[in-house]
């Protein structure tokens, strides 16, 4: 699976963006408490998510400039 994770890295990160977007379009348009929770909840996780898929990304550049 980590195979797999480390090919796609820019597939993932587009994914997390389109999910942040759909999220924050959710909280902003609809005022059910309910969906606000859902959707405030998806873009925590979403943005956590793509701060650790940015930091793995950089921890593989700066591997492969370092170890060529």
């Amino acid at each position: 699976m980590l195979a797999s994770f480390s090919n796609h890295k820019a597939l993932w990160s587009v994914l997390l963006v389109a999910i942040l977007a759909i999220s924050f379009t959710i909280t902003l348009n609809y005022e059910n408490s309910l969906s606000d929770g859902i959707s405030i909840s998806v873009s925590a996780l979403a943005s956590l998510s793509l701060l650790v898929l940015a930091s793995v990304w950089l921890f593989d550049v700066v591997n492969d400039i370092c170890n060529p």
